[in-house]
């Protein structure tokens, strides 16, 4: 890379083997530290060999893209120029959601917006190629303005975790799609581009956040 650098720190105990790596930008100052673990346990006469990556810190130059973690995720992670009630409340009222929700060149309809545990959000995502895609989702838990947990109900079927963090004036915020299995993971990221869709509705949430504090 010509604008980062990456600092790998490894440690070893057998059987794992946990190797802390730090981007930094030009300046040598931390972007964010990520910690993988790989473990080998011995099954049957081989070696299976278990993976595993998780974000230990970071700071406010942080912009993570969506990443596919070992197990059942994918997550990303941004920090938003804006206080963590008002990314909440875009996150929450219809009147806005509908202006960003969705990868690029996507418009929605939203038919029900029941923000509550229990309640329901329906609505229907147009694509550019004009197929409609109709989304129903069951809030299972909201702390406002600190988080939100709901159920995707209608296929491909996940739980969305979004937290909202108050970092000074700003909001690190971290999404999280749960899927029942890995594999389920990988075939939603591989035909359905999750990974990079999940990373362009949270660019349009910045620009329509900046849009509407900055004006």
């Amino acid at each position: 890379m010509t604008n980062q650098e990456l600092v790998v720190m490894r440690l070893f105990e057998a059987p794992r083997d946990a190797v802390f790596a730090a981007w930094v930008d030009p300046r040598g100052q931390p972007l964010f530290e990520v910690l993988t673990t790989v473990t080998f346990a011995e099954e049957g006469g081989k070696t299976m060999q278990t993976l595993r990556a998780q974000v230990v810190s970071s700071t406010a130059a942080e912009r993570l893209d969506a990443l596919l973690l070992a197990d059942r995720e994918i997550t990303a992670t941004r920090i938003v120029d804006a206080p963590r009630e008002v990314v909440f409340a875009m996150w929450t009222d219809p009147a806005h959601v509908g202006h960003w929700w969705g990868p690029n060149a996507f418009t929605n309809t939203i038919e029900e917006m029941d923000v509550r545990p229990g309640g329901v959000w329906r609505f229907v995502m147009h694509g550019p190629d004009g197929t409609d895609y109709k989304n129903r989702s069951v809030y299972d838990e909201v702390v406002t303005p600190e988080r939100l947990v709901y159920s995707h109900v209608s296929g491909p079927t996940f739980r969305m975790t979004a937290t909202f963090g108050a970092h000074g004036d700003q909001t690190r915020l971290v999404v999280r799609m749960r899927f029942d299995s890995a594999a389920q993971r990988d075939k939603v990221a591989g035909e359905l581009g999750a990974v990079e869709g999940l990373g362009q509705t949270l660019d349009r949430l910045e620009a329509y956040v900046a849009g509407r504090t900055r004006g």
